[in-house]
C-alpha cells in the first residue's frame, strides 16, 4: 500500500513503507523504448525525481496540484523546450511511473524495462552528452540525480530495509548463455561502499561488502557445495563462534578462532572444500598470526579452536592416518542478525577497550579485510555481474 504523503515528504526509515527503490533511468529507458524526443524525456527525467524527492523516496500518494513541485520544474526547465508539467505527468501515467485521479498522484514503481531497452537508453544518454550543444537542463538533472538515486534517496532506503531484515537475496545458478559483451552489468568500483577495519564491517554499516544484505537472509537455487564461495564475512565467523558468549574472554576466543578459521580458507581460495595437513603445519602457520611465542609449543591451542571451529559448524575435520588431519570447510548457514549484532558490539567494546592490541590480533584484522574484499565482495560482484542476484522486499510484519 502507498504511503500517505500529501502533508508532506515521508522522513520514517523503511520499517513499515515501501520504498520505490528506483532511477529515472528505468523510466527514461520506457520512453526511449517508445522513441519519445528529447524535450519529453528531459521533462519526465526531471519531473520522477521531483517526485521521489517530493515523496522521501517511497511509493506514495501525494496531492494532485503541487505548487512547490511545479515551481522547481520550472526552475529546472528554464528557458529550454521541454513540455509542461502536466505533459511530463501524461507520459508518466503512461509507461506506468504514475498513477492519476482528480484528486490526487500515486507514484509507482514502474514496469522494468527489458535488458536491451535499459542499454540502449544508456547509449543515447552519453550520446546525448557528446553533443555540441548540452541543454543546462541536463547538468541540473544530474545535481538531483544525486540526491534521490543510488547516493541518496534509493540508496538510503535500500540500507533501511536491510537494516530492518525486510530484504531476501536469491542466489541463482550460473546461466551458461548469459554473456555481458557490452558490460551493461558492470559494477564499478563507485558502486561499492568503502571498507574500515573493525574485523571488517563497511564503514557504512554491516554487510556492505554484499550489498548490505545480511549472509542470514542469503538464499540459494541450488545448495550450495564443494567448490562453492564462502559468503561469509570474518564477523560472522566470529558471530557463530562466540554465539551465546558474553566478556572479554569469549571475544577473545572467538576472534582468536576466527583467525585460525581464515587461515583454513587460504588453503581452499575461499571456497569450500577440503584439504591435508598436520596439527603442526596448522600450528606453524597460526602462530605467527596471534603473535604467539616463537619457539613455543602451540598444538594445543590449535587443537581446541579446531574444535570450536567444528562445533559453530564452520568446519568437520577427519584422520585418513595417524599423523594426517583432513580439514573440510563447510558452506555454512549464517547467524542471525541479533548475534551477528552481538558480536559486533562486544568486539567493539573490547577493541575500544585495547584489547584488540593487547590480543596481538593486528594481522587477524589485516587478513578479515582481504577475505572481505578480495574474497566476500569480489564474489558479490561477479554474481552481481552474472545477473546471479534477485532481491526480494519483504512486507514489514514478514522480516
Amino acid at each position: 500500500m502507498p504511503v500517505d504523503a500529501r502533508g508532506g515528504p515521508v522522513t520514517e526509515p523503511a520499517a513499515r513503507h515501501w520504498p520505490l527503490l528506483v532511477s529515472s533511468t528505468d523510466t527514461v529507458a520506457l520512453l526511449h523504448a517508445r522513441d519519445a524526443p528529447r524535450d519529453v524525456i528531459l521533462g519526465v527525467a526531471g519531473l520522477h525525481m521531483l517526485l521521489i524527492d517530493r515523496t522521501g523516496g517511497y511509493h506514495a500518494i501525494l496531492p494532485r496540484r503541487m505548487p512547490e513541485v511545479e515551481r522547481r520544474y520550472d526552475e529546472l526547465r528554464g528557458d529550454e523546450p521541454v513540455v509542461a508539467v502536466e505533459e511530463a505527468i501524461d507520459a508518466m501515467v503512461e509507461v506506468g511511473a504514475l498513477e492519476r485521479s482528480p484528486s490526487r498522484l500515486v507514484i509507482l514503481r514502474p514496469p522494468a524495462p527489458t535488458p536491451s531497452d535499459l542499454h540502449v537508453a544508456r547509449i543515447r544518454m552519453d550520446e546525448a552528452e557528446e553533443l555540441p550543444e548540452v541543454w543546462p537542463m541536463s547538468r541540473r538533472l544530474q545535481r538531483l540525480a544525486w540526491r534521490v538515486g543510488p547516493e541518496g534517496f534509493a540508496g538510503q532506503r535500500f540500507r533501511e530495509l536491510a537494516s530492518f531484515g525486510r530484504l531476501r537475496a536469491t542466489i541463482a545458478d550460473p546461466d551458461p548463455l548469459f554473456s555481458d559483451q557490452d558490460g551493461l552489468y558492470h559494477v564499478g568500483p563507485a558502486a561499492l561502499p568503502p571498507l574500515s577495519t573493525a574485523l571488517n564491517v563497511g564503514s557504512d554499516g554491516p554487510h556492505g561488502a554484499r550489498g548490505w544484505i545480511s549472509a542470514h537472509h542469503l538464499r540459494f537455487v541450488s545448495p550450495p557445495g564443494v567448490g562453492s564461495p564462502i559468503l561469509l564475512a570474518a564477523y560472522e565467523a566470529a558471530a557463530l563462534l562466540l554465539g551465546g558468549g558474553v566478556g572479554a574472554n569469549a571475544v577473545r576466543r572467538a576472534a582468536r578462532a576466527t583467525g585460525l578459521w581464515l587461515v583454513l580458507l587460504e588453503h581452499v581460495d575461499g571456497r569450500a572444500g577440503a584439504f591435508d595437513t598436520t596439527v603442526a603445519g596448522l600450528t606453524a602457520e597460526f602462530a605467527p598470526l596471534l603473535r604467539l611465542a616463537a619457539g613455543g609449543d602451540h598444538r594445543s591451542t590449535v587443537t581446541a579452536l579446531l574444535a570450536d571451529l567444528e562445533r559453530a559448524g564452520l568446519v568437520r575435520t577427519e584422520r585418513p592416518s595417524r599423523k594426517t588431519l583432513r580439514v573440510h570447510v563447510l558452506p555454512v548457514r549464517a547467524p542471525d542478525d541479533e548475534r551477528t549484532t552481538s558480536f559486533l558490539r562486544q568486539w567493539s567494546a573490547w577493541r575500544m577497550s585495547g584489547g584488540e592490541s593487547a590480543a596481538g590480533l593486528d594481522e587477524l584484522v589485516v587478513l578479515a579485510e582481504r577475505h572481505l574484499r578480495d574474497r566476500v565482495r569480489r564474489t558479490w560482484v561477479d554474481l552481481l555481474e552474472a545477473r546471479r542476484v534477485r532481491v526480494e522486499v519483504r512486507p514489514p510484519d514478514d522480516a
